[in-house]
């Protein structure tokens, strides 16, 4: 699984799973670690353009995503 749409299993995988790292600049994407092995998602919403950012959208992203977009 390396995408995640729906709003109740994103709430329910971050919420139990993983820790926030980050926050992007614009505000709209967070960084977050899985706790049990240390990948990496990132919640964003790529219909920006809706009221509201649309439905938000969690992916796992490679490690060199995090340092170019996170700096962590």
């Amino acid at each position: 699984m390396d995408v995640i749409s729906s709003q109740i299993e994103i709430e329910d995988f971050v919420s139990t799973k993983c820790k926030k790292v980050a926050v992007s600049k614009s505000g709209w994407d967070s960084l977050y670690i899985e706790k049990e092995n240390g990948c990496y998602w990132i919640k964003s919403y790529p219909d920006g353009a809706l009221h509201g950012g649309g439905q938000p959208v969690l992916s796992k992203i490679d490690k060199t995503v995090v340092k170019e977009q996170f700096d962590v």
